[in-house]
């Protein structure tokens, strides 16, 4: 009866001990907090509605890392009569250990009085990822210009800040 009693009481401590250490090496997120998103992006597409594909530096919480992204069009783009355009876009950000970070976003583009050149002004909700990003939301407001070339292509130098959560938590209003 000890000797069951033994066993137990080892594999409930056993168990506890592997869940700290879980909780421990696994992103802060993951525990249902919300951390910041920063990112510094640079992207070229090959015409102005992309696939925008290009690297970013991005921190989230206190990790820092350089992923590639890439943005492909989810649906026609709108363009209305003062110039604006307004496009959906499908985001991926993969990480160098393959794990990647999904979110779809909603691009507005106005024209800045330049040739070819646009303010952006961009609504990204997170959406999910693989790995330690499996499940996570957020959101983040992204701006700066773009510039479409004579060649029809399109280059993008944007900041975007926000928030990103782990599963069943949902991010601040504000950055709606």
């Amino acid at each position: 009866m000890k000797n069951q009693q033994a066993v137990r009481l080892r594999r409930h401590w056993l168990g506890c001990i592997a869940l700290v250490l879980a909780m421990v090496q696994t992103p802060a997120w993951s525990h249902g907090n919300c951390v910041s998103f920063s990112e510094q992006l640079q992207t070229l597409a090959p015409t102005p509605f992309g696939p925008f594909q290009g690297f970013s530096a991005l921190e989230i919480g206190n990790e820092a890392t350089v992923e590639q992204f890439t943005a492909i069009l989810n649906g026609s783009p709108e363009i209305l009569d003062n110039g604006i355009i307004v496009a959906r876009f499908n985001d991926q950000w993969v990480f160098p250990d393959g794990n990647s970070l999904t979110a779809r976003n909603k691009t507005v583009a106005t024209p800045t009085g330049n040739p070819g050149e646009f303010e952006l002004s961009v609504r990204i909700h997170f959406t999910g990822g693989s790995g330690p990003y499996s499940g996570v939301r957020g959101k983040a407001r992204l701006q700066g210009p773009s510039q479409l070339a004579p060649d029809g292509s399109a280059t993008t130098n944007a900041t975007a800040i926000g928030k990103l959560c782990g599963s069943g938590e949902s991010a601040p209003e504000e950055i709606e």
